[in-house]
């Protein structure tokens, strides 16, 4: 799964122990213990350890799936615990719904996988009810109740991975279609103007040179502003906040969060369970089935429109509230409305806990309520609605409290990320283009002056045209991650554009293959370095070599220039972040010109 994780374990973000809060729900296996009564010192020991190895390893998963180490081993621990403690109480089941909620990161979302892990989940819930010695109910237990739980639970996490970066890539896309515009206004009507004016300048340079001349001037004037308006757009990328989430055109509905909506099964079981009930009863269910289906449906198209969706909340209280009499299945509608209620506010954690609290005040009173109406069945159904819903209820929507605030973070690094990648690129493509036009434009303009150099003029100005029209076809390969040249093309530019500025060059390139993104990494590197040699250095000679060195590719550029006497500015800071993410590093000796070392692994550890 790709994760937005540094590539320095020096700089690793503390791990977020936020998930930990679904393991409060392990308070049934002793809650369980105390309702069974005369219960042994060992088995009191027994439970100990089963709580201490379901929270460690539930920890371990946290841990190590934020710092990308592979623990597909804690699910299939905690269904080997499981399969100890089932025979000893029903609330093992945990382990297992557990292991099948973490399966699909361990995996890191793969479908196929996650199929294969259902299957075996799914048979060894089964073959519980052969090897272990039945007790009343143990049967519908894990066959019915527990696998119905597997699917959603494995289904909840490869929604939840598959979103993440699915929210990921959208963000990126908003990101490149608004920088695109925003580029198209800054640029568009600037580089057609170059580009006129280069052609019409070519066309004068032997009828009218002073015209001609005068042309140049123009389009070194135009540059030099194109210039300053790219860098105040790159400083605004790096440093405006992201936008909220919203804009753009909507994407088609992704359904399938349906899939959850599995657990209404147990509303008809319910009433199998208590014996079936009349015409009228059923007809019942089949109206509460089709309504749940409908307010589920809402719910995930209004979250993905942008859309209020609170009074989905509340119709399903009122559900939970009609159907509590019939059958104590009737808790699923109140589940579902916790779990709908972090996506109603967006994370927002006292709203979250305000509408929760009315959720378990509500199944408070269901619990009274109902045991008053059935005197013979008043002490399971208080615990159903006073302890196990009211500790399910808190538990989802904690759950998804994190769900609904990790998606708006990834929405929100995944942004970020996008536009100080672009705004590197374009630092690096745009600055040394328009760089490279205002030096030609220069030259072109000197040239003129003197009827002996018009051919050499001519070549220039036809340059400068060439550079104008392929600057936005680079911008737009550069906004969507394309690589925009190779190493060795890039080679051949820089002596070009630094013998153009009057600057002796000398290269040596190593023969090595190159995949593309290292190619594109040092070639922008590359670029950077030539364009603050033209702007800043006032070098007479350069010096370029490119090297792989014990398992490192390595460029170094030095020039005999004034040295220590610029900053590092974004371009450079744009090129030390984009190698660091990679587990390279830049070097820059000022003491005598500029000594730049440019250093990348060959196998990059990716950020």
């Amino acid at each position: 799964m790709d994760r937005a994780l540094p590539s320095d374990s020096a700089r690793l973000p503390p791990i977020n122990w936020w998930p930990m809060i679904f393991t409060v729900m392990i308070v049934l296996y002793p809650l369980e213990l105390l309702r069974r009564g005369e219960t042994s010192m060992g088995e009191w020991a027994l439970a100990v350890c089963a709580i201490v190895s379901f929270v460690g390893l539930i920890a371990t998963a946290v841990a190590y799936w934020q710092r990308r180490q592979p623990f597909l081993w804690v699910p299939i621990v905690l269904c080997v615990i499981g399969s100890y403690f089932a025979e000893r109480a029903a609330a093992a089941d945990l382990f297992f719904l557990f292991a099948a909620a973490i399966f699909p990161w361990a995996v890191n979302g793969h479908v196929g996988r996650t199929v294969i892990g259902a299957i075996l989940f799914m048979y060894a819930e089964v073959f519980l009810t052969v090897l272990v010695r039945h007790a009343p109910g143990f049967e519908m237990l894990w066959l019915i109740d527990v696998p119905i739980f597997t699917i959603g639970n494995l289904a909840a996490g490869l929604w939840l991975v598959g979103m993440t970066l699915n929210m990921r890539r959208f963000a990126r896309v908003a990101e490149q279609e608004r920088i695109t515009h925003d580029l198209h206004g800054v640029l568009g009507d600037v580089l057609s103007r170059i580009s006129a004016r280069s052609a019409q300048a070519s066309r004068e340079a032997v009828a009218d040179t002073v015209r001609a001349r005068e042309d140049m001037a123009t389009i070194e004037a135009i540059s030099r502003r194109a210039l300053a308006d790219v860098r105040q757009a790159i400083r605004r990328y790096r440093t405006e906040p992201p936008r909220a989430l919203g804009g753009g055109t909507p994407a088609s509905i992704n359904w399938w969060p349906m899939v959850f909506t599995i657990y209404i099964v147990y509303l008809p079981v319910g009433f199998l369970r208590a014996g079936g009930g009349d015409a009228l009863e059923w007809l019942l269910v089949a109206a509460g089935v089709a309504l749940f289906l409908a307010l589920a449906a809402t719910a995930i198209a209004s979250w993905q429109r942008g859309r209020p969706f609170l009074r989905v909340v509340f119709l399903l209280a009122l559900l939970g509230i009609a159907f509590a009499p019939l059958t104590s299945a009737a808790m699923i509608f109140l589940l579902f409305a916790a779990a709908v209620v972090p996506w109603v506010v967006e994370g927002n954690v006292s709203r979250t806990v305000v509408l929760i609290a009315l959720l378990i005040g509500i199944e408070l009173l269901i619990g009274a309520w109902t045991a008053h109406l059935r005197p013979e069945s008043a002490d399971p159904l208080r615990e159903i609605w006073w302890i196990t819903t009211p500790i399910f209820t808190a538990v989802s929507a904690a759950g998804y409290v994190w769900a609904v605030r990790i998606c708006l973070r990834y929405l929100a690094l995944a942004k970020r990320s996008e536009c100080e990648r672009i705004a590197r690129d374009l630092h690096d493509v745009l600055g040394h283009t328009l760089s490279l036009i205002t030096l030609k434009s220069e030259l072109a303009g000197r040239l003129l002056a003197d009827a002996r150099n018009a051919e050499r003029a001519r070549a220039e100005i036809a340059d400068v045209e060439a550079i104008s029209r392929q600057a936005l076809a680079d911008v737009q390969r550069t906004i969507v991650g394309e690589c925009v040249d190779t190493l060795d093309a890039e080679f051949d530019r820089a002596s070009s554009t630094l013998r153009a500025a009057g600057v002796t060059v000398s290269c040596q390139r190593e023969s090595v293959w190159l995949d593309r993104e290292h190619e594109g990494i040092l070639g922008l590197a590359l670029r950077e370095a030539v364009t603050n040699i033209i702007r800043h250095a006032a070098a007479s000679r350069c010096e370029i070599r490119f090297r792989h060195v014990r398992q490192k590719y390595v460029l170094e550029v030095q020039d005999d220039g004034r040295g220590g006497t610029y900053g590092e500015g974004l371009g450079l800071l744009g090129m030390r972040e984009r190698i660091e993410a990679l587990g390279g590093s830049v070097l820059r000796d000022l003491s005598s010109g500029t000594h730049l070392t440019v250093s990348l692994p060959v196998e990059a550890r990716r950020a």
